[in-house]
């Protein structure tokens, strides 16, 4: 750009003699302002996108963690036991009662 001459992009040159604007330089900015929007959108999309990939790889991350399953299993295995347990105590529960009849006489007489 040369001394004196202003920048084209914020007001057009005046051709030497004439006293009009440039019109190639009020194409270029009504091309300009016409990209605008769309750049707008390009950018919301990216950042869009780019919330919906992390929140995709944080939900993969989370499914993917192993910290807690072996607890979780442990507590699997207590609850199948107690279960078998209760089931048990219904199934067998005369002979259990004969059971601890006959150990509580046992600790009386003694």
């Amino acid at each position: 750009m040369m001394e004196g001459s202003m920048n084209t992009r914020y007001a057009p040159e005046m051709p030497s003699g004439s006293g009009k604007p440039d019109k190639r330089v009020g194409r270029e900015r009504m091309q300009a302002q016409a990209l605008m929007p769309r750049l707008l959108n390009l950018w919301l999309d990216l950042c869009f996108n780019n919330r919906i990939i992390r929140a995709k790889s944080r939900c993969a991350a989370f499914i993917r963690d192993a910290r807690g399953q072996g607890t979780t299993e442990y507590a699997i295995l207590v609850g199948v036991i107690v279960v078998i347990a209760i089931i048990a105590i219904s199934l067998f529960r005369p002979k259990l009662e004969e059971l601890w009849n006959a150990v509580a006489d046992g600790i009386n007489n003694l």
